[in-house]
């Protein structure tokens, strides 16, 4: 409904959002600045605090560039969970969406250990 009334255009996204180049093109530029140890520790810090979806937003910078880095992993999955019980189970598609997020770190990161 949202999108219908005030438009595709997030504002908030700044330029970059009217053209073709996903915030996700540079994430391999961050990681290499920041580092990955750097980045999954500032998100285990974000879960510590309460913050999952700050913590997120690193994960996925650092699973862009390394898909299958553990302890990037194991911070996704807790960060969904953290979520999923926030989330109360009202919303069956956002719980849906949590539990296949939790799916996809638990079976990714099975496939990590072989």
């Amino acid at each position: 409904i949202w999108e219908e009334y005030s438009g595709w255009l997030h504002y908030e996204d700044g330029t970059t959002a009217l053209y073709g180049v996903p915030r996700s093109a540079v994430h391999s530029d961050l990681v290499e600045l920041a580092g990955i140890a750097p980045l999954i520790n500032r998100a285990r810090r974000y879960l510590d605090s309460g913050s999952p979806l700050s913590a997120l937003h690193l994960l996925d910078t650092v699973l862009g560039v390394e898909p299958n880095n553990k302890d990037a992993l194991m911070a996704k999955k807790v960060a969904h969970e953290h979520l999923l019980i926030a989330s109360g189970s009202s919303n069956l598609s956002e719980t849906m969406w949590l539990k296949s997020e939790i799916a996809d770190a638990d079976a990714r990161l099975t496939g990590a250990d072989q």
